[in-house]
């Protein structure tokens, strides 16, 4: 905020208004609206408000990801009884489950490639062997 009342752009210019205008560019919602949202109740929401994990705006009003940055940032996942998170959260298991299976099967695959690296190359050496006895009889 300047001495004049303003405050700063998100592109650093000096705003006439006591808010950044483009944050009216996102979409607003009310707490209850948002509650709705990401299927917790409206109390929920109030609470977070009350102990600072989501920041109204002026307009009394609140931007849908910001408001999940921030419940990302000051609160604990797990702990919350909300559909999205939990859905995140569960997203975030698989989605290391299915990387550590992929680790294990890119160890397999390198396992199972030297194999065949080395049995390639007993048989050569048996064809090698075959050829340099069928020469000699």
């Amino acid at each position: 905020m300047s001495e004049k009342g303003g405050s700063m752009g998100q592109n650093g210019t000096q705003s006439l208004f006591a808010f950044d205008p483009a944050d009216l560019m996102s979409v607003r919602v009310l707490p209850a609206e948002f509650s709705r949202m990401i299927g917790t109740t409206k109390q929920s929401v109030s609470r977070w408000i009350r102990e600072g994990k989501l920041t109204l705006g002026v307009d009394g009003r609140l931007n849908p990801s910001a408001a999940m940055r921030q419940l990302a940032r000051t609160c604990d996942p797990g702990r919350f009884r909300v559909r999205l998170i939990k859905q995140a959260v569960s997203d975030m298991r698989e989605t290391t489950e299915r990387a550590a299976r992929a680790d294990v099967l890119e160890h397999e695959l390198a396992t199972a490639q030297r194999e065949i690296a080395r049995l390639s190359e007993i048989v050569r050496m048996m064809k090698e062997a075959h050829r340099a006895t069928r020469d000699t009889l």
